[in-house]
């Protein structure tokens, strides 16, 4: 995830900069990594919940609500 948010971050630098001398960037084309970086995390968090269920699964929790508290931990931080 670290090394997404850094390509696109970078990506973005890189583009300001290759374009800062010759025109204005493209008002749709600033909003590119953006929009990379919101359908990244889209993704991973699709991918991510099915794995965090089944690892909450195989935790022994006494209660449901301790069950329902794991689970909703691990999807919020990861």
């Amino acid at each position: 995830m670290a090394a997404t948010i850094y390509c696109v971050v970078h990506t973005r630098i890189a583009y300001e900069s290759y374009f800062k001398d010759k025109a204005k960037i493209p008002y749709l084309a600033s909003f590119i990594p953006s929009m990379a970086n919101t359908l990244y995390i889209t993704i991973f968090y699709e991918l991510f919940k099915p794995v965090a269920g089944w690892i909450t699964d195989y935790e022994n929790q006494q209660m449901w609500c301790d069950h329902e508290n794991s689970l909703l931990t691990k999807i919020i931080l990861f």
